[in-house]
């Protein structure tokens, strides 16, 4: 019985959990919330293989390469 209660729950929880969504999208774009530089790790690309490498290392992960400091 509460196996039935559950699943015809299962459509308003989607339109809720949707709702949801649409309002914390709206509100980032209206108070102007975007993700800052410092929230993503620095990054840089291996000019021989193309692979993109942590900016700390030293040598490329694919192919060993120095890269350029």
């Amino acid at each position: 019985m509460e196996l039935i209660w559950i699943l015809s729950l299962h459509p308003l929880l989607v339109r809720v959990s949707s709702l949801h969504a649409f309002i914390a999208a709206s509100l980032r774009k209206m108070l102007r919330m975007e993700a800052r530089d410092s929230d993503f790790a620095s990054q840089r690309v291996c000019p021989f293989s193309g692979l993109i490498t942590p900016r700390y290392e030293t040598c490329c992960m694919e192919c060993g390469k120095a890269l350029a400091a």
